[in-house]
């Protein structure tokens, strides 16, 4: 599968660049000036257009509840299944990007999801998909079972 295919029609050999062309500090600054820009200026957050994504693979569990809440990241909904394999899926808008950038620490292990890469825990799996923050927790599946799970989440959406 090509995610990114590219043609070049010119190129310069040995172009010249300022000499802090490459200063990771100078670039990661400019970086995060747009990016705070874009994630605290425009209501992103508190947007009405916060799509719901619901699981097609329940494993038989049944929906038994629905609640949502405001939080002060926005929107969060709560989803709890029950019967022989139950779960709960949290949804929640994603954070935004702070004013600097540094590297999130995570617990668990990587996990492909086809769309997303989560990290799972002994009963847990978190993963961010389309500025969504998704976690689905469990004591009732098998890891293989929660990965069937998380996998059918992004194949339906509600508003």
């Amino acid at each position: 599968k090509v995610i990114v295919d590219m043609n070049f029609t010119q190129m310069q050999f040995n172009a010249e660049f300022d000499d802090n062309a490459f200063d990771l500090k100078k670039n990661m600054t400019s970086a995060t000036m747009k990016l705070s820009k874009k994630a605290s200026g425009d209501g992103e957050k508190n947007s009405s257009s916060f799509q719901v994504f619901y699981p097609t693979e329940r494993l038989g569990a049944k929906l038994a509840s629905a609640k949502k809440a405001m939080t002060d990241d926005g929107k969060k909904y709560v989803f709890q299944y029950t019967g022989e394999n139950s779960f709960t899926l949290v949804e929640q808008n994603a954070e935004a990007w702070s004013n600097t950038v540094e590297p999130a620490s995570v617990s668990g292990t990587p996990v492909n999801l086809g769309f997303a890469i989560g990290h799972m825990t002994n009963n847990s799996i978190s993963w961010t998909y389309q500025g969504t923050d998704f976690f689905l927790a469990s004591k009732n599946l098998k890891p293989g079972q929660m990965v069937d799970v998380a996998r059918s989440v992004f194949a339906t959406k509600m508003k």
